[in-house]
């Protein structure tokens, strides 16, 4: 791997087959996140409407209520 700063860009070179993607999607999402106009709000209201419909669909799996 190669990192090198051009102005204000820092750039990574990997040689293929060398790199983790999870490396890249994280970085990838830090990038896509700075520009979300979403507020801390926003992102809570999201949080707990997922968590809501997942608990729906699998609560039955966690808790028997026969």
């Amino acid at each position: 791997m190669k990192a090198t700063l051009q102005d204000d860009k820092v750039i990574l070179e990997f040689n293929i087959g060398s790199y983790d993607k999870n490396t890249i999607d994280f970085l990838t999402n830090i990038e896509l996140s700075q520009k979300s106009k979403a507020t801390e709000e926003d992102i809570s209201f999201l949080a707990d409407e997922i968590t809501e419909t997942w608990w729906k669909a699998n609560k039955n799996r966690f808790i028997d209520e026969a």
